[in-house]
């Protein structure tokens, strides 16, 4: 067997284009059994363009049992565009796979996009 060698290795891990904090981003709503619950937020101008999108919680934050963080993609404005001042958005769902409804606490999030 080769032995590895570093130099032919594939970076897999790069730095973030753009992060930003959501406080309250997952509101003190009802999500009913089994359902997924999309949430949109107001992101910053630097989420703009192609990339992979993620929303996680931040370290030492969690939801409810029964609820985890689903998809995550990146919105145009609702209206108008960049130059015009308005913002993108940051579109993400909420999964609860329980048999009961939760009312999760407001939670923060953190969207990162690479």
């Amino acid at each position: 067997m080769a032995a590895f060698n570093k130099s032919n290795w594939t970076r897999t891990v790069g730095s973030e284009h753009s992060i930003q904090y959501f406080p309250g981003a997952i509101p003190n709503v009802a999500i009913p059994a089994n359902t997924t619950s999309v949430i949109t937020t107001t992101a910053d101008f630097q989420f703009k363009g192609n990339g992979p999108l993620d929303v996680s919680l931040p370290a030492g934050v969690t939801i409810n049992t029964g609820l985890s963080l689903g998809e995550s993609v990146l919105l145009a404005p609702a209206s108008g565009s960049y130059a015009a001042g308005n913002h993108p958005r940051i579109q993400f769902k909420v999964v609860n796979s329980t048999i009961a409804g939760i009312t999760p606490a407001a939670t923060d999030v953190i969207g990162t996009q690479f």
